[in-house]
């Protein structure tokens, strides 16, 4: 019989995942609502203006109510801070450590502008 040690730590983090969930569906459909067919197609979007002028729509947008981005123990961040996560994991990496130092050496004259900017 083999012996398989469990994991709760992945347990954990496979329930933060569900509650993330939410807020990245609810960015897909702002998304679509704002003429991008899918996430690939974001991503992909070789027109800088347009992908940048949506990330700043996203970013000034209030979240809709029930919308939240957890951590790892599923505290969560404020609205404005879930935005920059979500986006930041998904354009980039590690928008914490690595983009937010980077942040204020942006042009723009908000921080919203300034974060715009950076993906």
């Amino acid at each position: 019989m083999a012996f398989a040690v469990e994991n709760v730590r992945l347990k954990e983090l496979a329930v933060v995942a569900a509650l993330n969930r939410p807020i990245f569906d609810g960015f897909l459909v702002f998304l679509q609502a704002n003429g991008y067919a899918d996430l690939h197609a974001f991503v992909t979007d070789k027109d800088a203006s347009r992908a940048g002028s949506i990330i700043s729509k996203f970013l000034a947008l209030p979240l809709p109510k029930g919308l939240i981005l957890y951590d790892g123990i599923a505290r969560p961040y404020t609205p404005e801070k879930s935005k920059w996560l979500l986006l930041g994991w998904i354009l980039r990496d590690a928008p914490e450590q690595r983009l937010r130092p980077m942040v204020a050496s942006m042009q723009g004259k908000s921080l919203i502008e300034r974060q715009a900017a950076l993906p």
